[in-house]
């Protein structure tokens, strides 16, 4: 309303030093103000970036503040703006997997963008399960976007409750309707582990069409698979 401020802070980076030389210019010519910072830590120069429009047809998954339309235990999930939070804690820890799962319906042919952020220690896991059923109990069995703080696993394709590891980071994998599977390398694991951002935001994206699986970390693809047993898991 008039007469009214609201003073909105932005979160830029934590590990840059105080600055004793701060200025916002625009660095690279696109018309938004970017920060450059010099200290005894050396000079940074922190690059505005706006997120690409949203495809036609895109559809948020989550509301923010909110876990309406997710079920899953909430004192493990929460909300937190436009973020979706899961926690364990000394006080609290998991002894299982937790899953918070989606309810909005059954999904066709699919891409799903995400950011994701691990923090602990090199046992931390996760991951996002899709094309999957919710089992007696609470656990999920089905494909899996593997995610660990030691980047052994993170941007491998798994099968939960199933065959386990589908898609090695790296590798080209095809299932045919028998089981059998053929390999092909296109990326040498560590390839993929460098990509991944130790507890910093990183981007994910899985395509599910059909048969076919691609997921890619921070731009960078880690796995595709083909399964063609897809008709009999779903």
């Amino acid at each position: 309303g008039a007469g009214q401020v609201s003073f909105v802070p932005h979160f830029i980076d934590d590990d840059s030093g105080i600055g004793t030389q701060v200025m916002a210019t625009d660095v690279n010519g696109d018309s938004l103000p970017d920060v450059v910072v010099g200290n005894k830590k050396g000079t940074f120069v922190h690059v505005q970036q706006r997120p690409a429009a949203e495809p036609d047809g895109a559809r948020r998954l989550n509301q923010a503040g909110s876990l309406a339309g997710w079920s899953g235990d909430t004192s493990i999930w929460r909300a937190e703006g436009d973020m979706i939070v899961g926690e364990s804690t000394p006080q609290r820890p998991l002894n299982k997997n937790a899953f918070l799962v989606w309810n909005g319906g059954k999904l066709a042919d699919f891409e799903l963008r995400l950011k994701f952020r691990l923090t602990g220690g090199d046992d931390a896991n996760g991951g996002i399960q899709f094309r999957s059923e919710v089992l007696d109990g609470g656990d999920v069995k089905g494909y899996q976007a593997d995610i660990d703080n030691a980047a052994n696993y993170v941007g491998v394709l798994w099968d939960e409750h199933g065959r386990g590891a589908l898609g090695p980071q790296g590798v080209k994998a095809v299932y045919d309707r028998a089981g059998g599977k053929t390999e092909q390398r296109f990326a040498e694991a560590e390839q993929i582990k460098s990509a991944f951002k130790k507890g910093d935001w990183n981007d994910y994206v899985i395509t599910a069409s059909g048969e076919h699986i691609i997921l890619k970390l921070n731009g960078v693809t880690t796995t595709m698979v083909t399964d063609r047993t897809f008709t009999e898991l779903k």
